[in-house]
This record gives C-alpha cells, sequence and structure tokens, in this order.
C-alpha cells in the first residue's frame, strides 16, 4: 500500500523533527485512518516516514487557545 502525502509548508518550531507531534487537517476518515503509514512532505521534499497513532474529530469553535 502506498503511503499517504501529508505536506507541511513550515516546519514550525521544528516540530517535524521531533518522535511525535501533531497536525490539524480537515477530517476524511477514509484518508487519515490510525496505523496508516505517511510521508510527511515539507515544502514538496521527503521530509520522514510516520504512522497515524490517533485521529479526534474537533470543530474549530471547540478549540482551545
Amino acid at each position: 500500500m502506498n503511503p499517504i502525502q501529508v505536506p507541511f509548508s513550515k516546519n514550525w518550531n521544528k516540530k517535524l523533527d521531533n518522535d511525535c507531534y501533531t497536525t490539524i487537517r480537515i477530517f476524511n476518515p477514509g484518508k487519515y485512518k490510525i496505523g496508516a503509514w505517511c510521508h510527511a512532505v515539507l515544502n514538496g521534499k521527503y521530509h520522514h516516514s510516520a504512522t497515524i497513532l490517533d485521529t479526534r474529530k474537533i470543530y474549530f469553535k471547540d478549540m482551545n487557545d
């Protein structure tokens, strides 16, 4: 199975260099599944491989600062 491409435009606070990090994406249960293999792509270039450990559906109105 081909990995999911997860694009990033910036490596804010070097979060992509950590073992675990979060990202906010548009809800898509068909694409972002727990256990899915991903390629983090930074500015169009491969950065690293990752595995989705958890997903949560939240609304912007429910997010805190």
